[in-house]
């Protein structure tokens, strides 16, 4: 309860905790241990929901309909700047 109240007050610790694809990604609060959405494209920041996990879990509904085929978009080694992979830019 008291996290909540500091980050209401000095704002949140925010952290990316998965990147789903390039220009999306779930982030989180390390302080009062909230969750969400985020996308680049349509400049949204939305709770993330059961909705969104069922979505994007290992193995959710996005996965399924891949049929296995993994994003092109990987982190960089400082874990905030994007980078596409070459090869998959190659490929395409």
């Amino acid at each position: 309860m008291l996290e909540r109240l500091i980050c209401a007050t000095f704002g949140h610790r925010y952290v990316v905790e998965r990147v789903l694809k390039l220009g999306a990604r779930k982030v989180g609060c390390t302080r009062c241990n909230n969750h969400w959405a985020m996308h680049d494209g349509t400049r949204s920041f939305v709770l993330w929901d059961r909705e969104f996990e069922a979505l994007y879990a290992l193995g959710g509904i996005l996965e399924e309909a891949s049929d296995g085929v993994t994003p092109n978009a990987k982190l960089s080694r400082a874990g905030t700047n994007f980078k596409q992979d070459p090869d998959a830019a190659a490929s395409a």
